[in-house]
């Protein structure tokens, strides 16, 4: 069976790869920057995993997001461990 795909598909695919893997990367450097490296850290090695046989340029791309997270401060506290919800205050004014 014969790839239909003409160039011009192949390469907008890849275009729109690419962009993903930009917004990803900077996606994650915010996660880092909001204070949650640990968390970044292991989703972009998740993605580093997901692309590296097959984009390797986009696998260097996140790989260089995880060193920039490896120099940040260390969250105190796990993502996962943290509360998920507001407490209630006991004087809120609302009657």
């Amino acid at each position: 069976m014969t790839d239909s795909r003409t160039p011009d598909d192949v390469t907008t695919r890849s275009n729109a790869d690419r962009d993903l893997v930009v917004l990803f990367a900077k996606a994650i450097r915010l996660l880092g920057d909001a204070g949650y490296p640990v968390a970044g850290n292991r989703l972009a090695a998740k993605a580093w995993w997901s692309l590296k046989d097959d984009d390797p340029v986009g696998a260097h791309r996140v790989s260089g997001v995880m060193h920039y997270l490896a120099k940040l401060p260390d969250e105190e506290v796990p993502i996962d461990r943290r509360r998920t919800t507001v407490p209630a205050t006991a004087n809120t004014g609302v009657t």
